[in-house]
C-alpha cells in the first residue's frame, strides 16, 4: 500500500498546506521499502527543497511525522525509518509562482498560471478593494454580481489546477537570485521563481463627517461602476483634487441635477468651470463638513458656513495607496500618476525586476473589474512564458529534457 502522510515541523507545530508534504512510501503491514524513480528523489543534504519531493493534497490519516523520515538512499530505495530527522523541518518552499492578492487580478493571474500547470501559491488577505459595495457592475456575463461570489467562485475554479490558497499577509520580498523571497506574516518563508503582485489599491477619503460609512453605497467614486443605479438623483461631487474636476464632468451624464463642491480642487480651468456651468452644474465654493442622513442614505451635503445642499448621492475620490510596501526592499521602478505613485510596469504588467509582475489596481488605480481580470491573465500568461524559457534553459545546462 502507498501511505501519504501530513508531516509535523519539529517545532510542533501542525503543517496544513500541500505546499509542505512529503511523499511517505512503505510498504504499510511489513514497512518494507519500495523502490520509486531515483529521478524524483535525491540523497537528504540536511533539508527538503521542492524539485526532491512528491506533493500531495491529503492526508490519509496515518499521523507521521517529519522525524519518520522517508529519503532516498544511493541505491535509489525510499527507505522508512524513526528518529528526529538530522537536519531541520524546511520553512521555505519554492513556487513556480506565487500570487500575492486573492480578488479578481490575483485570481485571473493564478488561474491561467495553474492551467500552464504550474505549482502555484495564491497569498489573500482577504480585503478587496471593492469590499464596500453590494454589487459589480459593466462586467459582461457577470453584471450585478456582488464582488465575494466573484471571488468565491473563482477559487472554486482554481481547485482543478491545483493552485494553494492561504489566508494571510505578505510582509516582505527580497530577491535571492533565481527566485523571489517572499515572508508572509513575518514568519512564514516561500521561494517564487516568479512573483505576481495583485493587492490592489487603498482609497484615501476626505475626513468629512458622515462620509466612509457610506463608501460604496450612497458615496461612490466610478459611475461607469454605479451610475446607472443612482441616475438621476440628485449628485454631489465633493472634489478633493484637481482631476475631481474631470469627475465633476463626468458625472453630469447620469443626472441633470449636479452640484460640485470645489473647495479641493484648487484653481479651477476657466474652460472646465465654463462646460459645467452651460451644462446646468451648480458650483459651490464653501469646504465640505459634513454628509448628513438616516443610516446610509443622504439627505444632504452640510458646508463650513452651516448651509445645507439637497443632495443623495455623493462621488468623491482622492489620492490612492497602492498596497505594495512589502516590495520596498527591492527598490522597484515607480512612476508619479495624478491619483498617487505607482509601481511602473511594461504592456505585460512586468516590473523592473524580471520576476516580478504587478497587475490590476496596485499598478493601474484606475482599472475596473474587467480590466484588473485582463492585466491578470495577461501578467500570469507572460510569466508562464517566461518559466518556459528558463525551463528550457535549464534543460540545456543539465542536459536533460
Amino acid at each position: 500500500a502507498v501511505t501519504t502522510c501530513w508531516p509535523t515541523c519539529l517545532r510542533g507545530t501542525p503543517t496544513h498546506r500541500a505546499s509542505t508534504l512529503v511523499r511517505f512510501v512503505v510498504r504499510e503491514a511489513s514497512r518494507q521499502p519500495l523502490a520509486v524513480p531515483r529521478k524524483s528523489w535525491s540523497p537528504f543534504v540536511g533539508r527538503f527543497s521542492h524539485s526532491q519531493c512528491q506533493w500531495f493534497t491529503r492526508s490519509t490519516g496515518t499521523g507521521f511525522t517529519l522525524g519518520e523520515r522517508a529519503l532516498l538512499n544511493p541505491q535509489g530505495l525510499l527507505p522508512f525509518s524513526h528518529g528526529r530527522m538530522q537536519g531541520r523541518c524546511m520553512a521555505n518552499k519554492t513556487w513556480d509562482a506565487i500570487v500575492v492578492g486573492g480578488s479578481a487580478a490575483g485570481l485571473s493571474a493564478a488561474q491561467m498560471l495553474g492551467r500552464s500547470r504550474r505549482k502555484v501559491l495564491v497569498v489573500d488577505s482577504g480585503s478587496p478593494r471593492n469590499r464596500f459595495a453590494a454589487h459589480m457592475h459593466g462586467i459582461l456575463g457577470q453584471d450585478g454580481t456582488p464582488p465575494g461570489d466573484l471571488v468565491a467562485k473563482g477559487r472554486r475554479e482554481l481547485e482543478q489546477y491545483d493552485v494553494e490558497i492561504q489566508e494571510g499577509n505578505v510582509t516582505s520580498v527580497s530577491d535571492g537570485g533565481k527566485v523571489v523571497a517572499v515572508t508572509i506574516d513575518g514568519e512564514d518563508s516561500h521561494d517564487a521563481r516568479a512573483l505576481i503582485v495583485a493587492t490592489g489599491v487603498t482609497d484615501n477619503l476626505p475626513q468629512v463627517q458622515g462620509l466612509a460609512q457610506r463608501w460604496g453605497v450612497t458615496v461612490l467614486h466610478c459611475p461607469y461602476c454605479h451610475g446607472w443605479e443612482v441616475r438621476d438623483q440628485k449628485f454631489g461631487v465633493l472634489t478633493t483634487m484637481p482631476m475631481s474636476m474631470h469627475q465633476a464632468e463626468l458625472v453630469r451624464q447620469w443626472s441633470d441635477d449636479v452640484t460640485v463642491f470645489t473647495a479641493g480642487a484648487g484653481q479651477i480651468d476657466p474652460g472646465v468651470e465654463q462646460r459645467l456651468l452651460a451644462r446646468g452644474v451648480k458650483l459651490v465654493a464653501e469646504p465640505v463638513v459634513e454628509i448628513v442622513g438616516d443610516g446610509e442614505a443622504i439627505s444632504a451635503v452640510r458646508t463650513a458656513d452651516g448651509a445645507e445642499y439637497d443632495i443623495e448621492v455623493v462621488f468623491t475620490g482622492g489620492p490612492m495607496t497602492p498596497n505594495d510596501a512589502f516590495l520596498a526592499e527591492l527598490n522597484l521602478d515607480r512612476t508619479d500618476t495624478p491619483v498617487g505613485n505607482f509601481l511602473k510596469v511594461d504592456e505585460f504588467g512586468r516590473t523592473s525586476h524580471e520576476r516580478i509582475w504587478a497587475v490590476g489596481n496596485v499598478s493601474n488605480p484606475m482599472a475596473n473589474v474587467p480590466l484588473s481580470m485582463s492585466a491578470g491573465t495577461n501578467g500570469g500568461a507572460f510569466a508562464n512564458a517566461i518559466l518556459v524559457a528558463e525551463d528550457g534553459q535549464i534543460a540545456v545546462e543539465e542536459g536533460t529534457a
